[in-house]
């Protein structure tokens, strides 16, 4: 049961690029006061490029931290939300990239 329980726990804490490419589509925004209300989606390209048609296109870089994983949105615009993102993991694979954990703001990857 421990080495379950610790195994499962880093499947959920780490992710690594290769799994965190692919499209992304922006959930619960319409109600975040922090946001604009428009719909968005986000790619995550294997060259450590992103394109959003909110952000625009820039850099990516991605960070394992003790119990979290980071990703560092890089663009030409200033951002006050780009700052802040964290990846998290569900037990079945699914990947949220959080833009406003308090209004549980986040883009979901659909492929």
């Amino acid at each position: 049961m421990f080495l379950f329980t610790i195994t499962s726990y880093i499947y959920s804490k780490f992710i690594f690029k290769d799994e965190l490419i692919g499209e992304y589509y922006l959930v619960n925004y319409e109600n975040a006061f922090s946001m604009p209300n428009l719909s968005d989606s986000l790619f995550i390209l294997n060259d450590f490029r992103f394109v959003s048609k909110r952000y625009g296109t820039g850099q990516y870089s991605i960070d394992n931290g003790v119990g979290i994983t980071y990703i560092h949105l890089d663009t030409d615009e200033p951002s006050d939300i780009l700052g802040h993102t964290f990846i998290r993991k569900s037990i079945n694979g699914d990947l949220r990239i959080f833009m406003n954990e308090d209004e549980n703001v986040y883009y979901r990857k659909i492929r």
